[in-house]
């Protein structure tokens, strides 16, 4: 915005050439003199011209428009670009240089940012986690101008979710067609959700029947010790009745 409304642009693509820093004019001087005539002598007046070099209005003005354009660019670049680059660059000069930089920091970026999305798993992260993870860095790829397709995020999430989403993968691979990356989230949540309430369930249960198996091995000892009916042979001994909810 700033360069368009300030019509700088031709400074940055190169259609605003750089006007000489100097030009030259020539001064028109009267010589006065005196000529010979006979015996007599004659003043005479003849013209000059003495060519001078001086400074270029034209350039001092393209200077002014350049550096501030200069100026603005540098503003919005960070130290660690800013120490690669000379001070006296002009704006074609630094936007040439600093393309290249970033052409070439741009294709290793690219890389390592693919390489970082093919090897995301989710390990032992929540399914938020994990998703999120996988949303990240799709968006820095679509930042630099290689945005992840929606199909990509999904195949890639399914791939890394590991053994404990084994079923839930199988499911959805043989749709005919897979579900988008948010329809996916929100299946995944769901299937967390059920995955963590049944692992919660099993060992809570697991401990009832324990309990109630020790109970029962307790109560056949008993009436073991005791006489018919649960009862001892001592008359004052009281039974004991267990009861246990599974």
């Amino acid at each position: 915005l700033f360069i368009k409304s300030h019509r700088l642009y031709g400074h940055i693509d190169g259609t605003t050439p750089t006007p000489p820093m100097y030009i030259d004019r020539e001064v028109k001087k009267t010589v006065v003199g005196d000529q010979a005539v006979g015996a007599a002598a004659v003043s005479e007046i003849r013209f000059e011209y003495e060519t001078i070099t001086e400074n270029n209005p034209e350039y001092e003005v393209w200077l002014a428009h350049d550096q501030s354009l200069v100026a603005y660019i540098t503003s919005t670049l960070s130290e660690e670009v800013l120490g690669g680059i000379d001070d006296d660059l002009t704006t074609l000069e630094l936007w040439s240089t600093h393309a290249t930089t970033y052409s070439q920091v741009s294709e290793a970026r690219v890389l390592q940012l693919r390489r970082q999305f093919q090897d995301i798993k989710r390990e032992k992260r929540t399914v938020l986690e994990y998703l999120n993870e996988i949303k990240s860095v799709s968006d820095q790829l679509a930042a630099i101008g290689h945005p992840v397709s929606d199909k990509d995020k999904v195949q890639q999430a399914l791939s890394g979710l590991g053994t404990d989403f084994d079923i839930f993968c199988t499911a959805l691979e043989v749709l005919p067609v897979l579900p988008s990356f948010e329809d996916l989230k929100a299946k995944l949540f769901q299937h967390e959700a059920s995955r963590v309430q049944r692992q919660n369930w099993i060992p809570s249960n697991s401990h009832n029947v324990l309990i109630t198996g020790t109970h029962a091995r307790e109560s056949h000892s008993y009436l073991d010790s005791s006489g018919r009916n649960g009862k001892r042979d001592s008359p004052n001994t009281i039974g004991h009745e267990y009861f246990c909810h599974i």
